[in-house]
């Protein structure tokens, strides 16, 4: 009987350690799950920032280039406080990014904090081009920007609502975007809004 005893808590001990593993694995997988996300998601980002740059290349001619790309320039250096340079190629239609490292194509990636930059500026200038109505609606599109760089791009994009009238509806769960950054905030708690400031 004793030893029927000893076997049954050993037993017991044993599942009890194993269970321990296994909701450790789950969290574990549940955190991996959740980093594969984000990675969806930031790669979607990137494509999406391509794409609006190759859709905006058609509607410019050269003189309205130069004004995007000068546009673009001033947003790099105002937010990344560094002397990044957009460069248009036209003989292999190519995007360059100089900057103090050397030179790089745009799509072979230079961080996504500078693709959002870029990408946004572009979309942009299509809807001033365009004379679209000056909204712009935008689904986590600055996750990507660096702790120290998204308060300028912030200040920033602000700058750039106020001199061209243009609306913009983030929509986040990016905590490092604060009310004092934004001229209204809603919450959506339970499937209703509720207003903020």
């Amino acid at each position: 009987m004793v030893d029927l005893s000893k076997r049954v808590q050993a037993y017991l001990s044993k599942k009890s350690e194993l269970g321990a593993v296994y909701n450790n694995l789950i969290k574990s997988a549940e955190s991996l799950q959740n980093k594969i996300e984000k990675i969806h998601t930031e790669q979607d980002d990137v494509i999406n920032s391509l794409q609006a740059i190759k859709d905006v290349l058609p509607l410019l001619c050269a003189a309205s280039m130069g004004d995007c790309i000068s546009m673009c320039n001033i947003a790099l250096q105002s937010i990344f406080l560094k002397p990044y340079t957009l460069i248009f190629v036209e003989n292999n239609s190519k995007f360059i990014l100089r900057t103090p490292d050397g030179d790089s194509d745009l799509v072979d990636g230079n961080g996504g904090g500078v693709n959002v930059v870029i990408s946004f500026i572009f979309n942009l200038f299509l809807i001033i081009r365009t004379k679209a109505r000056r909204i712009m609606l935008l689904d986590e599109c600055f996750t990507q920007l660096g702790d120290g760089d998204l308060p300028r791009f912030i200040e920033f994009v602000r700058g750039l609502c106020g001199s061209l009238n243009l609306d913009i509806l983030l929509v986040t769960h990016d905590s490092r975007i604060t009310t004092d950054m934004v001229d209204g905030e809603y919450f959506i708690i339970d499937g209703k809004s509720e207003k903020v400031k």
